[in-house]
């Protein structure tokens, strides 16, 4: 985790809270740093090359490559050659609330399955049609929950379709998933940054033991809760500095940080910079 920039929150990628699937597209000339995401995503390389790099394994992405990223993962890109994506958020409300708790579909449950980066190469006919559905006109943010549904189930229709016929399918799966236990620590820690979060508290959420969270959860992200969670806090600190226009104390207050001088201290570890600096940059 310790590599992971900044992580994209629901908040700053979808129209509204009340979005389940969103699309975009994205054009790149130069690296884009590790980051995490708290919903999942599917990408289309549509153009260009570059390295996909996640926490064990580096590949080249090229036009018609897909990636499947469950909650929670992460990745890079690297040595770009004016790389041209479509991306498809998928919400983890929708992942969680709005389909099926038992499936027996392999593709969703890539999709949600937090920490599982998935690679996959598609002949041109089937990405073709995944691209015509990531550039349909689709005003999610003004269509009900059964319109966006039956969004994302036509894009996994066709990406179930495509996967049968794929030759060249590999996991990238960094840790492995997350325990539902560890997952339901993680959805605290960014659900109530400014919760005055102990081990002690975390583990009883979930009826552990303080050490036996601990394990667990050094076993499943490859990070302490204790520091997992001041990553979050860097994270959410460094969006409210980007998007709005408060004070270094307000931004370390509402990310759980009370004492300013120990959110710079915080913050500068995470990011080799003071608050007021990183703001200037960016």
């Amino acid at each position: 985790m310790k590599n992971v920039s900044y992580t994209s929150t629901h908040a700053e990628t979808f129209p509204t809270k009340d979005t389940l699937v969103h699309t975009a597209h994205s054009y790149h000339e130069s690296d884009l740093a590790a980051h995490g995401h708290e919903f999942a995503e599917i990408v289309l390389v549509r153009d260009g090359s570059a390295q996909h790099i996640t926490q064990n394994t580096s590949l080249v992405l090229e036009p018609g490559s897909v990636l499947t990223l469950g909650p929670s993962s992460w990745h890079s890109y690297k040595n770009h050659s004016s790389l041209q994506l479509s991306l498809l958020y998928v919400s983890t409300q929708l992942l969680q609330q709005h389909l099926p708790a038992n499936s027996t579909n392999s593709t969703l449950d890539e999709i949600r399955a937090p920490g599982q980066v998935t690679s996959r190469k598609l002949g041109r006919s089937e990405f073709a049609e995944l691209c015509d559905l990531a550039d349909s006109k689709i005003a999610f943010g003004r269509q009900g929950i059964f319109g966006q549904l039956s969004y994302f189930y036509r894009v996994l229709d066709a990406l179930d379709s495509s996967i049968a016929k794929s030759k060249d399918r590999s996991s990238l799966a960094g840790l492995g998933s997350p325990s539902a236990e560890i997952s339901i620590v993680q959805q605290l820690m960014r659900e109530n940054l400014d919760t005055a979060w102990t081990i002690a508290r975390l583990a009883s959420a979930v009826s552990f033991s303080a050490s036996h969270l601990t394990r667990l959860f050094q076993r499943d992200t490859g990070s302490s809760p204790m520091a997992y969670l001041n990553q979050l806090r860097a994270e959410r600190m460094a969006l409210l500095l980007r998007e709005q226009g408060i004070s270094v104390a307000s931004a370390g207050r509402a990310v759980g940080w009370h004492d300013a001088s120990y959110a710079t201290r915080r913050f500068g570890s995470h990011y080799g910079v003071s608050p007021s600096k990183y703001r200037i940059q960016h």
